[in-house]
C-alpha cells in the first residue's frame, strides 16, 4: 500500500524519466547527421567537407565550444548546356535526404487496477492481489478495485527548429541545381 501522493509522485517521476530519455534519443538521431568540430576549425583542417566555417564573433578559445557541420554527399545532376548534357555536382546534406521523425510523449495510457482506502486521514492506494481458487483459476480478493488510471503515449510533428534547419538546407540544395 502507498500513500496517494507518493503514488502520483512516482508516476510523475516515471513520465519525466521517459520524456528525458526520448529527448536524448531525438538529439542523438539529429546529431548523427552532423560532424562535431571545434568552433575555430577551418575547412582545411576538416577534410570531410568543403564548407566554409565562420567563427562566432565573441569566440573564447578556452570555452572548448564546438559546432555541428552537416555530413555531405556529392551527387551528380544532369545539366543541359550548348554542348549537350553535362554532369553538375551538387553538395547535399544527408539531413536533407533522410526522413527525420521525432518522438514526444504527450499523453500516456496505462490501465492499473487500484483500490483506494482511507487510513488515518490519508488516502492509501492499494493493488488488488490475486489468489488461486481451489480449482487452479485466479480469483481476486474480496476487495474490488474502484479506480483505473489512464495515460497515453503519442508522437507529434517534429519541432519547428528542426524543420527550419532542414528547410534551410533544402533551399541550399535547390540553389545548386541549374534551372
Amino acid at each position: 500500500m502507498l500513500k496517494l501522493n507518493g503514488f502520483i509522485a512516482a508516476i510523475q517521476q516515471a513520465i519525466e524519466t521517459a520524456s528525458d530519455a526520448v529527448a536524448k534519443e531525438n538529439v542523438k538521431i539529429l546529431t548523427s547527421y552532423f560532424d562535431e568540430v571545434p568552433m575555430r576549425q577551418s575547412p582545411e583542417e576538416n577534410p570531410k567537407n568543403n564548407v566554409k566555417i565562420e567563427p562566432f564573433l565573441n569566440f573564447d578559445p578556452k570555452s572548448n565550444k564546438t559546432q555541428l557541420i552537416p555530413k555531405m554527399v556529392a551527387m551528380t545532376y544532369p545539366r543541359e548546356t550548348a554542348k549537350g548534357i553535362v554532369e553538375h555536382q551538387v553538395m547535399v546534406p544527408l539531413i536533407s535526404l533522410a526522413p527525420i521523425t521525432t518522438l514526444q510523449p504527450t499523453e500516456m495510457t496505462v490501465e492499473i487496477d487500484l483500490e483506494f482506502l482511507e487510513r488515518d486521514d490519508d488516502i492509501i492506494v492499494g493493488f488488488p492481489q490475486l489468489k488461486k481458487s481451489m480449482f487452479g483459476g485466479e480469483k481476486t480478493q474480496d476487495n474490488k478495485p474502484n479506480a483505473k488510471l489512464t495515460m497515453k503515449i503519442t508522437t507529434t510533428n517534429r519541432p519547428a527548429g528542426i524543420s527550419a534547419v532542414i528547410e534551410g538546407y533544402d533551399k541550399v540544395v535547390r540553389a545548386q541545381i541549374p534551372s
